[in-house]
């Protein structure tokens, strides 16, 4: 089609356009034409073009491709005008003569066609869309057609009739064009004004509703604290009472755990997100309160902690970093007898929706008789209790020191 296309033109540039009918005729004497028209090879070379361009790779290339389908679409269009109101200076134009009216409406319907192919690169995103202007433009692009058309047809019939002077038609005509195009770009505008109205209205409340949440949550975390240091404290005042060491034991091992919880509240009230947490940034934290309540600095026990940059829903978050104190609390109390050491803490994703938490320290407090049964203790059956509800699995490493590896679903 392209070659035909360029034959045409090229007939038509140097005056040819009757040599292919005096070439096949056998009536060379009777006046033929075998090329196709100025108007009909140029709407072909724009298809042409297009049907090449939207296919091409390079976005830049599909924006052209547009260019040229609306091109061929405005001159169908103006020819369709023509061939409706029967104006001469239309007709006198080359571009927009040889067309028949079965031709015009199948390049039409072809140029609609391209068009849609790539919506999202053309000016045809704008009927396409979901905004309020989208909106509002599909409302009124009928107007703006039908419109002019029928006041044209109107005052073409009126002319025809003699009613009116051909002067003044166009002028009436542009007139009333101008008045109706106006009124209806202003109701839309109005149309629109209305909505945002009523989205601003919307927003007003929203705020509102957010602002008293905001309240209600503040309450409730003020309150969350007040009871975890009453209950922290309660216990630290029993466990001064308590003469058994065993009894005395359990309620500090208690009272650590209390103050383990008020630690992930307040990392959770320090977090700018509250329904996600960044595995790295939580777990170092939490490791460093650890430290820091424990005084693992002070004996020389360093925590190491390698985690992955993921996010983790609030309830995942919770139960895992509870698991991560007791197992790094049991480490720091218990693994080194005499020097420092040093507690590795790592979490990473294995697969797309599981995960590893693991501990490991390099000290020897499993070696010695006294503390073989630490495992059958009350920190042993919680972290079993937290895996579980995780449904989860452990394994319990002593090649170097202890090693926890757990395995679960991972919450995100």
């Amino acid at each position: 089609m392209a070659a035909l296309v360029v034959f045409n033109l090229g007939l038509f540039a140097i005056g040819g356009e009757k040599w292919p009918a005096e070439m096949f005729s056998l009536r060379s004497s009777q006046e033929q034409h075998a090329v196709m028209s100025w108007a009909t090879s140029l709407c072909f070379a724009l298809a042409v073009l297009a049907i090449w361009l939207f296919h091409a790779r390079p976005r830049r290339w599909v924006a052209v491709a547009a260019v040229s389908a609306s091109i061929g679409l405005v001159m169908i269009t103006v020819s369709l005008l023509g061939m409706l109101f029967d104006v001469g200076a239309i007709d006198s134009v080359p571009f927009f003569v040889g067309h028949a009216l079965s031709s015009a409406l199948a390049f039409l319907v072809c140029f609609i066609g391209l068009l849609m192919l790539r919506p999202a690169r053309s000016w045809t995103s704008v009927l396409l869309g979901r905004g309020a202007g989208s909106v509002m433009a599909r409302w009124q692009f009928p107007f703006t057609i039908l419109i002019p058309v029928v006041l044209c047809s109107g005052g073409y019939q009126m002319m025809s009739d003699g009613a009116l002077p051909a002067a003044v038609v166009v002028s009436i005509i542009a007139a009333l064009s101008s008045l109706f195009l106006g009124a209806s770009v202003l109701w839309s505008g109005h149309l629109v004004n209305e909505r945002e109205a009523r989205l601003a209205d919307m927003m007003r409340k929203m705020e509102l509703y957010a602002h008293d949440r905001d309240l209600l949550l503040r309450e409730v975390n003020h309150r969350v604290k007040n009871n975890l240091a009453q209950v922290h404290a309660m216990l630290g005042l029993q466990a001064r009472r308590v003469a058994d060491p065993a009894a005395r034991q359990g309620l500090i091992d208690m009272k650590g755990r209390i103050e383990a919880l008020s630690t992930l509240h307040r990392i959770l009230l320090a977090n700018g997100n509250p329904s996600t947490l960044c595995a790295s940034e939580y777990f170092t934290a939490l490791c460093e309160r650890i430290d820091e309540g424990l005084g693992a600095g002070q004996r020389g026990i360093r925590i190491a902690v390698d985690a992955d940059r993921v996010p983790l829903q609030l309830d995942f978050a919770i139960s895992v970093g509870m698991l991560l104190n007791e197992l790094a609390s049991d480490a720091i109390k218990h693994a080194f007898a005499e020097s420092g050491g040093t507690v590795d803490v790592g979490f990473r994703l294995v697969g797309r929706d599981r995960c590893e938490l693991s501990v490991a320290d390099d000290g020897s407090g499993l070696e010695r008789p006294a503390e073989r049964g630490r495992e059958d203790g009350v920190g042993m059956k919680i972290i079993q209790a937290i895996v579980a509800q995780l449904r989860g699995s452990i394994e319990v490493s002593h090649e170097q020191g202890r090693r926890y590896s757990i395995r679960m679903p991972v919450g995100r």
